[in-house]
């Protein structure tokens, strides 16, 4: 038994305590209190306690005790903690030792929402769920004890390998949830010092984690990874991931696939990996005029816009340029860049004939910016063979759907054609027979035609 002086009573008294001195084990990778913990990959997570965190002791009336906050013989080293229980009660020998996050011996809470502010950190471990059980060495007053964890944890190292996006997305939020009857997340009874086989009331199935806006690297790193306290089960988990780009304000859900099958043990660890950019295309847009022979800002001192808004420089406005476009009298063909491009004739086909699908939500990202939204149209394959030209798919350059020549038949007074039927929202069943055209075009001020503009801008819609 020690002494300390009565701080609260500021006298020359002294008040008789019973100290436990408890100690973080090391919790292997398949295997941590608040608690707080880092963790590299495939390694043994490393646990703290914190300043505040107090524990249970259970007296010989069957009672359990909460001591004092925690204090540190060596500031530098949290893996050990003091806790003082006041004398009055009698622990005996060797008695059982709690550490809960709900102010009950015998009730533990497993948030639904958790929140991460330091990257890398298990700061919220204790918070969110940790809790667990030691039976304390020793007696007359003096015990030691390392706890036992009793929650379950993952440790989620998101990636977005494109290293242009990467650095202007953000994590707002992940979660995690539980695809058939085995809820991760609530309050459960906790009077045997297990929650194996125990049911949260009341019952969630997803833990919601708030990651604050943070950075997502282009590889696995053990500073970027994101925690969560689960409960410990045989889970069938579905893991998604809400990412903005705060340029362009587009926000994201990343549903990670396929289903993640794990049986969770108590005071384990599972690491998972999420590559999320892996189902985004990544556009990096080069524009000419209509057949010319180098690219529109591809010259000295010229400035391409590459967002909503922002102004570019250096505009063609003469034929002497080799940005303009190809001036061959009509009827012409391309002949230069334009050449492997779809013709009239071909895009009449696309629009009349290629049913298109409106997919607002499908993302993809240019110039290192996140997007969604663009139209599904059947490919030129899938189209001839519809109509009968699947042995000769090169007639759809060669005539329109109406049986016309757009390339050469000038006199022809109706350039329109419209879709057969309306266009559809949403992706296809299967992109097999479709490619994709993003929402992606250029303006030009007030004028029409860019080869007359002086002031542009890139318009994604």
């Amino acid at each position: 038994m020690t002494t300390q002086p009565d701080a609260q009573q500021q006298t020359d008294t002294l008040k008789q305590y019973v100290t436990f001195r408890g100690y973080q084990p090391v919790i292997t990778p398949a295997a941590s209190t608040r608690t707080t913990a880092t963790h590299e990959k495939g390694r043994p997570i490393k646990v703290n306690w914190s300043v505040g965190d107090k524990i249970w002791v259970k007296a010989t009336d069957g009672n359990f005790y909460q001591s004092e906050a925690a204090t540190f013989p060596n500031p530098s080293d949290h893996t050990q903690a003091n806790f003082k229980l006041p004398a009055g009660h009698d622990y005996g020998f060797n008695p059982e030792v709690r550490y809960t996050n709900t102010g009950n011996p015998n009730r533990v809470e497993i948030l639904h929402n958790q929140s991460q502010t330091t990257i890398g950190r298990f700061d919220h471990l204790g918070v969110s769920g940790d809790c667990g059980t030691a039976i304390a060495e020793g007696g007359g007053g003096d015990y030691h004890f390392t706890l036992k964890h009793k929650s379950a944890f993952i440790c989620i190292y998101p990636r977005i390998e494109n290293e242009a996006l990467h650095h202007n997305v953000k994590l707002k939020s992940l979660y995690v949830g539980e695809m058939y009857g085995e809820f991760p997340a609530g309050t459960m009874d906790f009077s045997d010092g297990t929650l194996i086989g125990k049911t949260p009331t009341p019952v969630y199935s997803q833990i919601e984690l708030d990651t604050h806006n943070a950075p997502i690297p282009s590889a696995t790193r053990n500073d970027t990874c994101f925690f969560v306290a689960i409960s410990p089960k045989n889970h069938s988990l579905a893991l998604g991931f809400r990412i903005i780009d705060p340029t362009t304000n587009v926000s994201i859900t990343i549903d990670n696939r396929p289903w993640w099958f794990v049986n969770m043990e108590e005071g384990k660890v599972y690491d998972y990996t999420a590559w999320l950019d892996k189902d985004i295309d990544h556009y990096k847009p080069v524009y000419y005029m209509w057949d010319a022979l180098k690219s529109y800002w591809d010259a000295p001192g010229v400035v391409q816009p590459t967002l909503r808004d922002q102004v570019g420089s250096g505009a063609a406005t003469s034929p002497s340029d080799i940005r303009w476009f190809n001036q061959a009298p009509a009827p012409n063909v391309a002949t230069r860049s334009a050449s492997e491009m779809p013709n009239a004739n071909l895009m009449y086909w696309y629009v009349a004939k290629g049913e298109p699908r409106y997919d607002e939500f499908k993302p993809w990202s240019a110039f290192g910016h996140l997007y969604t939204g663009g139209t599904w149209l059947l490919r030129k394959a899938v189209i001839a063979a519809k109509y009968g030209y699947a042995s000769d798919p090169d007639y759809l350059n060669r005539r329109s759907p109406d049986g016309h020549d757009r390339r050469t038949e000038l006199s022809l007074s109706n350039y329109v054609l419209y879709n057969d039927a309306a266009v559809i929202d949403g992706a296809p069943t299967t992109n097999k027979d479709d490619y994709f055209l993003t929402c992606l075009r250029i303006l030009c001020g007030k004028s029409n035609g860019l080869h007359r503009g002086n002031r542009s801008l890139l318009d994604i819609e």
